[in-house]
């Protein structure tokens, strides 16, 4: 029997359960789709997946390269949320409310507490926004559609602070 024959379907059909179990208990090697840091870290070294490998992939599906846009995106909505933490305090500082409870306490503790706060909050936002670009929320929009519309949304508060910051100063 060649070895074309042994490995062929009609020649491990018949085969016994207890024969193929020794081979599969020689594997000695850790399953490859467990979760590491270093897959992370090899994943932001050296990305590889830009699409779906499957057809069935295609709804929702995670990849390591993104459009060259999305980190414009991404660094303009950090961009905004600096300009609208500078806006806050310094409208605060003259006499402004800031409407969040949870963001004026942070500003009576420490503003740097509140621009950190303000700043990794949109932070690990935007990166959760970037991993779920492909995938449907509420299923029937993308994760990037989101992200634009974040975009567009942000601009247009940090457009109105900037009107309201400039008839506190006049």
């Amino acid at each position: 029997m060649s070895q074309a024959d042994e490995l062929s379907p009609s020649a491990t059909a018949g085969a016994d359960v207890e024969q193929l179990a020794p081979a599969a208990a020689e594997r000695t090697h850790t399953d490859r789709r467990t979760f590491t840091w270093k897959t992370v870290v090899y994943g932001i070294i050296r990305p590889r997946r830009r699409g779906a490998r499957r057809a069935e992939d295609h709804e929702s599906y995670i990849v390591d390269i993104h459009k060259p846009w999305f980190m414009w995106v991404a660094v303009g909505l950090l961009m905004l949320s600096a300009v609208d933490a500078f806006l806050v305090l310094t409208m605060t500082q003259g006499g402004g409310v800031e409407q969040n409870l949870l963001l004026a306490k942070l500003i009576e503790l420490s503003p740097h507490l509140f621009v950190a706060a303000k700043l990794l909050g949109t932070g690990l936002g935007v990166i959760l926004l970037v991993l779920l670009a492909n995938y449907r929320v509420f299923g029937f929009l993308r994760g990037r559609s989101l992200l634009y519309a974040f975009l567009i949304a942000y601009a247009f508060f940090d457009l109105v602070k900037l009107y309201g910051f400039l008839e506190l100063a006049a």
